[in-house]
């Protein structure tokens, strides 16, 4: 299976979507989806990615404990929210694609 190309169309649902939330809920609700469909190891490898880049930026910043710890909080949702948008383009493109096939649609 190739990788697919993922049109603006797409990123743009998925963007659309993903921001009628706040980045907290929408960060906690994609992440107990990707656990509902059995990516856990996916799930996980996200969450601890990005918490060690937001802990080493936060400790290269500096400023008081509770400063940081906001900021690397903060930083560490926006990272996974990111992830979890890439993850959901390619997923939403996947599934473009399979349907059009199967409509008898030339893929793009």
């Amino acid at each position: 299976m190739s990788f697919p190309k993922i049109t603006n169309e797409c990123i743009m649902a998925v963007l659309e979507k993903a921001t009628q939330r706040d980045p907290y809920t929408y960060a906690a609700e994609s992440l107990m989806n990707l656990i509902r469909d059995e990516q856990i190891a996916l799930a996980s490898a996200m969450t601890a990615t990005a918490e060690g880049f937001a802990e080493r930026l936060a400790e290269a910043i500096g400023g008081d404990d509770e400063m940081s710890e906001d900021f690397a909080q903060t930083l560490s949702v926006s990272i996974v929210a990111t992830a979890l948008m890439v993850y959901e383009s390619m997923k939403a493109q996947h599934e473009a694609q399979e349907l059009a096939e199967m409509f008898g649609e030339s893929p793009e």
